[in-house]
């Protein structure tokens, strides 16, 4: 085990009372008022600090507790899995890293303390091994034979992984029960709302219910906002990425507190390691211009663990992208026992907090050059897309840079094409860099004439990882995303075709939606013109028969001969009612756009009922659905979602939990998993009693099944719940039903049936569909265009 450099070699002491007495006693003395003393800054990084976390500054500065929020998915949550730590430390993640070093100029002696309080059981555990720890050490300095026995609580070094990075106050605190810890006030107390797999729309849950609930004393003063990862694998909407993220700024500042958003880092996980260098960097380069717009800091994880010395000169133009990417590699050694390329390890956690502290405190480092690109669809000498990137040398000096292209929305860069290095001479402006491009996905349109991607550039200095703005031409049609309810007839869809040349164009529109392709009228648009283009779309007609549809909306634009293809998937399920049944969908099937004349193979089946007082789900299961027997696994899991929001926000942008229930293989009772305070959309910030919910699956002779689920309607605190029509009588919700697959070794997609889905993210409140707390529903459409 090392120590980070930022901590004195004296804190490799190992008895327990010295950590107490020598470190947290001493140092608490030392936490008086400061406010007039010598700053140990210099004048532009505290401006920085004035700037971006004035509210932050402002108490440490007095070395007052600094009370931090930190909202995002797993690679904040946890350091680095699979290192068989006793309890998991979360302040050893990034922001951990990042507070350490940005409170060491303040004597911030405390360090990040985890509010979330230790186990009783660990506690005890603890005690017991100093007990024996002290046994073994009076022994040992006898006799001075072997190795001194190892602090209690303490990682357990691996031969096999990396050098484990521990700081002073990480270490003080792993080796020590709760009520050993001695509270410093110059200390950063951190509530961490990060969970594994969440996307940018949840932020909505923590802000909008616990980041603020506290009392006056100790309230929020700086919130860390850091997704991306999961949205990069989701390949979510980035138009609802930045709503989410420029909301939950509004929110955090409109309750005064300072806001920091962090990018998604780097990974590694995919055959094609540029692709997945490049995979999150859409979200990162959104993230950064909605940090820019509302004036907080962006620490930018990717471009961190990337960021290093460059040795160009010794580079070739085929080895450049292995040897800038060796070094990220390391970032993902976990050892041999955990093969994890996805999240980085504790080193590269230590990587990205320290130097995203330092580009707060110093900026980012400045680069000798600019990037922007260009797409042109249909230009190659065979019709190929061409995809052109633009460096230009902001250097007065002469400079090299090398260029490895990563991920392009959209589009990849054809297979073979080379690297680029190029040499810029004084006053010589910008290099064209052109590449053929192959569309392989649907591109991200975020509402917006640009489509994103990046680059990996090496100067003559350092190695940068270069957000690249890409300006689709000859034009570009911008989507709504929406859920609609109520829908029934003729769908109205209002989109936006930008003219994205330099000289005047005449577009030939064709639309095609539910195999009809139809020729729409010609349009005539300016330069940088941009011009309404409704699109009206005949829905299926609703009969007892027609439950759900899927299709694809598809527009090709048509210019001077080269033709562009934009397209929408739509998801429709008809409005629900109380006691009807409904067929569940395997989720697999329903994914992938049926084919003509395909029927959706039958499924469980649900039905929902209601009263003032509760709200039932029972979902029938026939015999030949069934799961794998894995041992200490249940048969299955069945997950429930309602938006329990009030009215007007129902269906609205937002975040709704998942209530999950382990189903067991015998009859009886289910297992109802933690049910967290928000679970019924942002707003909710309550607890629940257990006995309010309900569980149970009974196992009928013939192999069949029925799982029965309820709730007491009091939970629902927001929402009106009129069962005469009389108030809000809408409900959104969703059901899933995930049977155990051993070969996915978990419940797996092949054997999950679902109510609805969509292209939304499952937490997004739009991807629910429409329950109607009536049994004769409206003969209407919920719904889901993205």
């Amino acid at each position: 085990m090392t120590v980070s450099p930022y901590v004195p070699i004296f804190m490799h002491l190992t008895r327990r009372r010295l950590f107490t007495t020598l470190l947290a006693a001493p140092l608490t003395a030392l936490t008086g008022r400061a406010a007039d003393e010598e700053q140990l800054l210099p004048g532009p990084q505290l401006e920085r600090l004035k700037k971006f976390i004035p509210r932050t500054l402002a108490k440490m500065q007095r070395r007052d507790p600094v009370f931090v929020a930190v909202c995002g998915d797993e690679c904040s949550a946890f350091y680095q899995p699979g290192r068989g730590i006793v309890r998991k430390d979360i302040v050893r993640a990034w922001y951990g890293r990042f507070l350490d070093r940005l409170g060491a100029p303040f004597f911030y002696h405390g360090g990040v303390v985890d509010t979330t309080p230790g186990s009783a059981q660990r506690d005890a555990a603890l005690e017991e091994a100093w007990a024996t720890w002290r046994k073994l050490r009076a022994e040992w300095e006898k006799t001075g034979k072997g190795d001194p026995p190892p602090v209690p609580g303490l990682p357990v070094p691996d031969p096999s992984g990396p050098e484990d990075t521990t700081g002073v106050n990480q270490l003080q605190r792993l080796s020590q029960p709760s009520d050993a810890l001695i509270p410093s006030p110059s200390s950063f107390y951190a509530d961490n709302f990060a969970e594994e797999g969440a996307v940018g729309v949840q932020v909505f849950d923590p802000v909008l219910s616990m980041v603020f609930n506290a009392e006056e004393k100790a309230a929020t003063d700086l919130v860390i906002i850091a997704y991306g990862a999961r949205d990069a694998l989701l390949n979510a909407s980035l138009a609802t990425f930045r709503a989410a993220l420029e909301a939950a700024v509004a929110e955090c500042r409109s309750r005064g507190a300072d806001v920091i958003l962090a990018g998604p880092p780097p990974a590694l996980d995919e055959a094609d390691e540029r692709a997945a260098t490049g995979r999150s960097r859409q979200w990162a380069a959104v993230m950064r211009e909605v940090a820019d717009a509302a004036g907080v800091f962006f620490a930018d994880l990717g471009a961190a663990a990337v960021y290093q010395l460059s040795d160009l000169i010794n580079r070739t133009v085929e080895g450049n992208f292995r040897a800038a990417i060796d070094p990220v590699r390391r970032l993902f050694d976990h050892g041999e026992k955990v093969q994890d390329a996805f999240h980085p390890s504790g080193p590269g956690h230590v990587r990205m907090g320290e130097t995203a502290a330092d580009w707060l405190l110093r900026g980012e480092p400045v680069r000798p050059f600019a990037a922007s690109g260009e797409l042109v669809i249909g230009s190659g000498p065979a019709g190929e897309d061409v995809l052109t990137i633009r460096v230009a040398c902001t250097a007065p000096d002469p400079v090299t840079i090398g260029v490895s292209p990563l991920r392009f929305a959209g589009w990849s860069i054809k297979p073979g094409s080379p690297d680029r290095v190029h040499t810029f001479q004084p006053g010589r402006g910008a290099r064209l860099f052109r590449y053929v491009a192959i569309r392989n996905v649907e591109p991200l349109q975020g509402h917006e004439e640009f489509i994103r991607g990046s680059a990996l550039i090496s100067d003559d200095d350092a190695q940068h990882l270069v957000d690249i703005k890409v300006l689709v031409q000859p034009v570009m049609l911008l989507w709504p995303e929406e859920r609609v309810d109520g829908a029934a007839g003729e769908h109205l869809l209002k989109c936006t075709l930008v003219n994205t040349g330099t000289v005047g164009a005449e577009v030939a529109l064709t639309l095609d939606w539910l195999g009809n392709p139809t020729a729409l009228p010609a349009v005539k648009i300016p330069p940088g013109e941009r011009l309404p283009v409704p699109l009206r779309l005949p829905l299926p007609a609703i009969d007892d028969a027609a439950l759900r549809f899927r299709n694809t909306v598809t527009v090709d634009a048509t210019v001077n001969g080269r033709t562009a293809r934009f397209t929408r998937h739509v998801e429709g399920v008809r409005h629900l009612g109380l006691t009807q049944k409904v067929p569940l969908v395997p989720l697999r099937q329903w994914r992938v756009q049926p084919a003509p004349g395909e029927t959706i193979a039958p499924g469980p089946q649900l039905k929902i009922q209601a009263d003032p007082k509760a709200v039932y789900f029972q979902i029938d299961i026939p015999a030949d659905i069934a799961a794998d027997v894995v041992e200490g696994k249940p048969w299955g899991r069945l997950e429930v979602q309602i938006d329990g929001r009030k009215t007007g926000e129902n269906g609205k942008l937002g975040a709704v939990g998942t209530l999950v229930i382990e189903v067991p293989h015998e009859e009886g009772a289910c297992r109802l998993l933690p049910v967290k305070p928000a679970v019924f959309g942002n707003g909710y910030a309550y607890p629940y009693d257990p006995r309010g919910f309900r569980a149970v699956v009974r196992v009928k002779p013939d192999g069949s099944r029925t799982v029965e689920f309820s709730m007491v309607r009091v939970f629902l605190k927001l929402h009106e719940w009129s069962l005469d029509g009389g108030g809000q009588a809408d409900l959104g919700i969703n059901v899933r039903l995930a049977l155990w697959d051993a070969v996915a070794g978990g419940p797996g997609e092949a054997r999950t049936f679902t109510l609805t889905a969509s292209k939304f993210p499952s937490a997004d409140a739009r991807s629910l569909t429409l329950l109607e707390l009536r049994s004769q529903p409206a003969p209407r459409w919920s719904m889901r265009i993205g």
